[in-house]
C-alpha cells in the first residue's frame, strides 16, 4: 500500500513560529500532573497520546496515554491540543454502531506526540492553516473542510480545538 506524506516544506519553521499559548497546562519541564478518577496521572511533552472529543465534557478533548503506567487511561483534558507526527484512526465497528444506532460513541482518534495542552484555544487568526474534520454520517475518514478530500495518513503537526483539526499550510 502506498502511503502519502503531508510534509510542508517549511515544517521546521512552522513549529518555531507556533504562538506560545499563555493557557498552556504543561510546566516548564514539559510535564503535567492531573487528578483523573481521584488518581494522579502524569503526561509529558513528546509522549505518544491518543486524543478524542469528550462526549460528556463539552468543549474538551480527552488525552489517553498509549504506553506506561497509564496505558489506555485518560491522563488529562484540554480545550486545545497540539500534536506532532499525527495519524488518524477510526474504528469501523464504532462507525457502524454510530450509523446503526444514531448515537455518538468514541471511535475516532488523533494519535501523535504531545506538544501542548491548553485550557483556552490557541489564537490561529492571521495564520495559514487549513481545517479538517470528521463526521461519521458523511464519511468514514477525516477530510478537508473546503475540498472534502480524504486527509493524508500522517501529518507533521496539528492543532485540535473546537470541532476542527487545524493543519499548517
Amino acid at each position: 500500500m502506498q502511503q502519502t506524506m503531508c510534509l510542508p516544506e517549511t515544517f521546521e519553521n512552522t513549529i518555531a513560529e507556533m504562538p506560545l499559548n499563555p493557557h498552556s497546562l504543561l510546566s516548564q519541564t514539559g510535564e503535567l500532573v492531573t487528578q483523573v478518577s481521584n488518581q494522579d496521572r502524569i503526561v509529558k511533552k513528546h509522549d505518544t497520546v491518543r486524543v478524542y472529543r469528550n462526549l460528556v465534557k463539552r468543549g474538551l478533548f480527552s488525552i489517553q496515554a498509549t504506553s506506561g503506567a497509564f496505558r489506555n487511561k485518560v491522563v488529562s483534558y484540554g480545550a486545545s491540543i497540539v500534536l506532532t507526527n499525527v495519524i488518524f484512526k477510526i474504528s469501523l465497528a464504532g462507525l457502524a454502531r454510530v450509523r446503526r444506532e444514531k448515537v455518538k460513541n468514541v471511535h475516532s482518534f488523533a494519535i501523535g506526540q504531545l506538544s501542548d495542552i491548553a485550557t483556552e484555544h490557541l489564537d490561529l487568526n492571521n495564520r495559514n492553516y487549513r481545517a479538517i474534520t470528521y463526521n461519521p454520517y458523511v464519511s468514514e475518514y477525516f477530510y478537508d473542510v473546503q475540498t472534502l478530500q480524504p486527509e493524508c495518513e500522517q501529518l507533521p503537526l496539528v492543532v485540535i480545538q473546537g470541532s476542527r483539526v487545524y493543519v499548517p499550510l
